[in-house]
């Protein structure tokens, strides 16, 4: 990383789903697959900024697609020719390999489906059509995308329908490189992190839902409240110490416009 904390490479890490989550969340049983380059790393912070602006956000993923493919490539090429020679359980078997999630942030995870990264996107969530309207809607139903309907928007090189469904026109590193779904390929296999999606999200609608049902009632209101402050005082064990932000105890938990 330099000086402002940007890092020049960002590692692909891999697991093998037929661990246990126990075993999944030990370092040792996770390895390093490839490294892919931060291509805006030093860009906007030297002396010709202009260099950094000069390349459109659609063309930045689009070289951050082919890193992934050339990152990845192995995987086909072993699934291409026949898999794995292994012994299973006394039979010899061909092992056949894929992805089956990838876990990243959010900014992450946008890249991987040629999805904006833009607070004001018309679809805010990469793997779904809904409008940023709906999302005030706690009862919204979502009509997800399907691989298939950005294949064909970009087929008919359809500009305003890409804008509506907030996806570049980008050739996609998986649309070859192979995934738990061979169908929809690495639309639907990039589950929300928790911070934002869940903690930021979910879980506030959540609150204020059950909040407006209980918070008359006494003695559900408080077990409610004790949990909340339980977990501030745990928060406050994290290794990172030095850390800005701390969540307040001030405040009750339903009181969801200050609780943080």
């Amino acid at each position: 990383a330099d000086r402002h904390g940007s890092l020049a490479v960002s590692p692909i890490m891999f697991t093998l789903t037929l661990f246990n989550k126990t075993a999944r969340a030990q370092c040792k049983f996770w390895d390093i697959l490839a490294y892919v380059p931060n291509l805006d790393s030093g860009t906007n912070k030297t002396a010709d900024s202009s260099i950094g602006r000069e390349i459109s956000s659609a063309q930045k993923v689009q070289d951050e697609h082919v890193c992934l493919a050339n990152a990845l490539r192995q995987l086909k090429d072993v699934n291409d020719s026949g898999g794995i020679p292994m012994r299973v359980m006394g039979r010899k078997v061909n092992v056949m390999v894929w992805i089956h999630i990838m876990v990243g942030d959010i900014s992450g995870n946008n890249g991987l489906l040629g999805s904006y990264n833009t607070y004001n996107a018309k679809c805010p969530y990469r793997d779904c059509s809904c409008a940023k309207e709906s999302f005030l809607d706690p009862n919204a139903t979502c009509t997800m995308i399907r691989k298939a309907d950005i294949d064909r928007m970009k087929k008919d090189n359809d500009v305003a329908a890409l804008q509506a469904a907030s996806k570049h026109n980008i050739i996609n590193a998986f649309d070859t490189i192979p995934t738990g779904n061979p169908v929809d390929t690495i639309y639907h296999l990039t589950p929300p992190e928790t911070m934002h999606a869940i903690n930021s999200g979910i879980v506030k609608r959540m609150i204020e839902n059950i909040g407006d049902q209980i918070k008359s009632k006494k003695q559900p209101a408080a077990g409610i409240q004790n949990l909340h402050l339980l977990l501030i005082k745990r928060h406050s064990w994290q290794s990172e110490r030095n850390a800005s932000s701390r969540p307040s105890s001030r405040n009750h938990i339903f009181d969801t416009t200050k609780t943080h």
